[in-house]
């Protein structure tokens, strides 16, 4: 399979040449970046990252009141917290969240977790477990999906993608051990096996908000510095958008698997009120989506191939250790009727789950030596 970087050539022609234009706002995203086996052993991540979403839920409904930029708002950049999460929220949060959606201030990706470039076609599949159910619940399409922290995806999901309703990918690879495919920052279409184009976004690592605007240090002077450098950074490589997108966890006391940053929309609220440009709001990956979407497709380089992983660490290593995992004898399952309610007290949809006990459900193994979890 030949990588997707080397045959950029082969469109270069269909594509308008970049031109650097003047940045308008700068789109930040909140999320809890799921990490499984980096940060705490399996059930207590999966616990947090349940916490979490009620601390979001709780969080976002308090700063209701912060003028519209500064109001935050909360990505689930995976759907299998969201997914456990459902098994146990009672019908009250779960319809809180809905609000929050409808709102526009809960936004969620379509992939149930972050995999490296040596999964297959089923493995591919079962990426998108649960997503009509999510979709159902929200009365939404989800139209996004999302990788973090690696450094390739295979070729295939682009299709998986595409027959799953998903139409806007992004990536924020990991560039510390693996070269990242350009242009970063920076949008193409992806050409699939199939000949089908999807829009992706090849955007900056995980966190930039917080590392490019030194976000800890809470001072809009040390954020002037910091995008003053981005700023010229995206005119050496001619970026060509007048938006930018960074994420933010709730670094750096927690870059993976963190709770909602509760100083980032006062910082945020400080720089706007200060006169300072460009904007900055905070927004989901459906509002990334939004402007993503207004750029023409002629405008845009396609790339076609493997989008190769040049960073699966470990890959193989853990055989003897996951195969003892993967014999142990499963716990029992159970299954549980959840019954949603609108604010008439209308009952919307019923969805019925057959889930996993917590030891049981998908056995994540740690970072970088395997793709997704036994079935």
């Amino acid at each position: 399979m030949r990588p997707l970087e080397k045959l950029a050539t082969v469109h270069k022609a269909a594509a308008v040449e970049p031109a650097p234009v003047e940045v308008e706002e700068i789109l930040v995203l909140q999320h809890s970046h799921l990490d499984v086996g980096y940060t705490h052993a399996q059930p207590i991540v999966w616990q947090l990252q349940k916490e979490f979403i009620d601390e979001a839920i709780e969080w976002l409904e308090a700063t209701s009141e912060l003028p519209e930029a500064a109001r935050p708002k909360w990505t689930c950049e995976v759907t299998e917290p969201l997914k456990r999460w459902l098994d146990d929220a009672s019908d009250d949060s779960v319809e809180r969240f809905r609000q929050l959606h409808r709102s526009g201030r809960i936004g969620v990706a379509a992939l149930r977790w972050h995999i490296n470039a040596c999964v297959d076609r089923r493995g591919l599949e079962r990426l998108l477990a649960g997503k009509r159910e999510i979709e159902d619940l929200l009365e939404t399409e989800l139209r996004v999906a999302c990788q973090h922290d690696v450094n390739g995806v295979p070729w295939p999901l682009a299709d998986v993608l595409l027959d799953a309703g998903v139409d806007f990918f992004t990536m924020a690879v990991n560039p510390h051990l693996g070269r990242a495919v350009q242009p970063r920052p920076g949008m193409f279409r992806w050409q699939a096996p199939s000949g089908r184009h999807l829009r992706v976004f090849n955007g900056s690592a995980y966190t930039m908000f917080d590392q490019a605007f030194f976000a800890w240090e809470d001072s809009v002077e040390r954020m002037d510095d910091g995008w003053a450098r981005l700023a010229r950074r995206l005119g050496e490589i001619g970026y060509p958008f007048p938006f930018v997108y960074l994420t933010s966890t709730c670094s750096p006391a927690l870059w993976d698997n963190s709770p909602p940053n509760p100083f980032v929309p006062g910082l945020v609220q400080r720089w706007n009120e200060s006169g300072r440009l460009p904007t900055i709001r905070h927004a989901t990956m459906d509002d990334l989506r939004e402007r993503a979407m207004e750029v023409p497709d002629h405008k845009l380089p396609v790339l076609r191939g493997d989008w190769t992983d040049y960073w699966s660490l470990g890959c193989g290593s853990s055989r003897t250790p996951s195969t003892r995992t993967s014999s142990t004898p499963r716990m029992g399952r159970s299954t549980c009727t959840t019954s949603t309610r609108s604010a008439t007290g209308t009952q919307l949809t019923t969805i019925r789950k057959r889930r996993r006990s917590s030891f049981s459900r998908a056995r994540l193994p740690t970072k970088g030596t395997s793709s997704h979890p036994s079935p």
